[in-house]
């Protein structure tokens, strides 16, 4: 059997050479044999070299590499300046490394690179095979045949009960877990504003929180009954779009989910408030552009003007320093189902047209050279994002500011 031998035990100075043999001598006999195994050299008590430095020198310098590398701005344009910085650090002593005090960065940044190159560990579908699988029509019934990844929840869909077609998933069916959640991303999506749409029924639920994109949110009033949520992203087409959605139970809670969709749109979507807010066209945080306070501008001017105003310190002056006869702005306003007034100064000359439309309803406004108040009433027939688009044609030398925009509730 093997024996565990200690034959070495001596004091070696620092850099010594030291050379080691193995004399074996048999006492008589015959056919005598011995194995050697696990030879091993080890030393102790010798202290923790103290580092020099040149030591401090080098691991400054791959801390600046990761340094020089932003997480929210990186793109896979940087790519090639990520594995620089990973191969510096490998190159270093283990005494060097130890002196970086960055590598949890690097490692955040790798993990971004691979994120913008898809690598990730959930499925990544199209558009239209997301808005296909958010239904949770399938003929085995399978959650995974639908691309969503699951974790602690049922893995199959159910019959009945449904928003629209015949099946849905019903996430804590048969299970005990008390955390569930279904993800997928989706991929090939250009930038743009984009609403995630989802059905939700339940009862004793801790938590809904649903992940879109960089954006997170919270459902917090629920029923028995199905209702719609959506939530909006402005995307900026790098990677892909990350859908999340995860769901906390009490003791017997129970939820149901169906008709998950995405939908783009192009132009941007911003709530009542916000609407009414960057209406007065005032700066946000020294912003002075029209895509910082969310209008979407075609023709026009891109900056708002501090020069003449009906109220604050900015107002949009639309065609200056362009040569374009025909501009406007838009966004979308959430708003709920009701009836609505839409306020708005404007001033003007050699016009040929203003047309402001909501919702897909057009009218036709005039103006002349000092602001003048203008009232269109509206009606919005189901919760969701209503088009408010204002349009200007010119004649030679026309001039066109708008002011103070902004939507309130018709009590009327």
């Amino acid at each position: 059997a093997y024996k565990k031998l200690y034959i070495l035990d001596i004091e070696i100075s620092e850099g010594a050479d030291v050379e080691v043999g193995i004399k074996i001598v048999f006492e008589g006999g015959h056919n005598n044999w011995i194995n050697l195994d696990n030879l091993t050299f080890w030393s102790a008590n010798i202290p923790e070299p103290e580092p020099t430095e040149e030591d401090h020198q080098a691991a400054a310098a791959v801390d600046a590499l990761i340094a020089a590398l932003d997480l929210e701005t990186l793109t896979l344009e940087d790519e090639e300046a990520v594995i620089a910085a990973r191969e510096a650090y490998d190159a270093l002593t283990e005494l060097q490394k130890t002196l970086v005090t960055k590598l949890e960065d690097l490692v955040a940044l790798e993990a971004k690179i691979q994120d913008l190159k898809g690598v990730v560990d959930y499925p990544l579908v199209t558009l239209e095979e997301f808005n296909a699988q958010g239904g949770f029509e399938t003929d085995d019934w399978s959650l995974a045949t639908l691309e969503w990844k699951f974790e602690g929840g049922h893995g199959w869909v159910s019959e009945g009960w449904t928003v629209d077609g015949s099946m849905r998933y019903d996430v804590f069916k048969e299970q005990t877990s008390a955390n569930a959640r279904i993800y997928k991303g989706v991929k090939e999506l250009p930038a743009g504003t984009y609403e995630l749409s989802l059905h939700l029924a339940g009862g004793d639920l801790s938590q809904v929180k649903v992940l879109f994109g960089s954006e997170e949110f919270l459902i917090t009033e629920y029923s028995g009954d199905y209702q719609k949520y959506s939530f909006y992203l402005e995307y900026d087409g790098s990677g892909h779009l990350y859908v999340e959605i995860a769901i906390t139970r009490e003791e017997n809670g129970w939820a149901s989910l169906d008709a998950i969709g995405i939908a783009g749109y192009d132009y941007p979507i911003e709530s009542l408030e916000d609407f009414n807010r960057h209406g007065g066209f005032e700066p946000v945080g020294g912003d002075w552009s029209l895509a910082g306070m969310k209008w979407k501008v075609e023709g026009g001017c891109g900056w708002t003007d501090g020069n003449w105003q009906h109220e604050g310190e900015a107002s949009y002056d639309v065609f200056r320093d362009t040569d374009a006869t025909n501009a406007s702005i838009s966004k979308g306003v959430l708003l709920d189902a009701g009836n609505y007034a839409l306020k708005l100064y404007a001033a003007g000359g050699n016009l040929s047209r203003i047309t402001v439309e909501i919702g897909g309803e057009a009218s036709e406004i005039t103006c002349g050279g000092s602001f003048e108040e203008r009232t269109i009433s509206f009606q919005v027939d189901d919760k969701g994002p209503v088009l408010v688009k204002i349009s200007a044609e010119r004649a030679a030398e026309g001039w066109l500011r708008l002011d103070n925009i902004s939507i309130s509730v018709n009590e009327e």
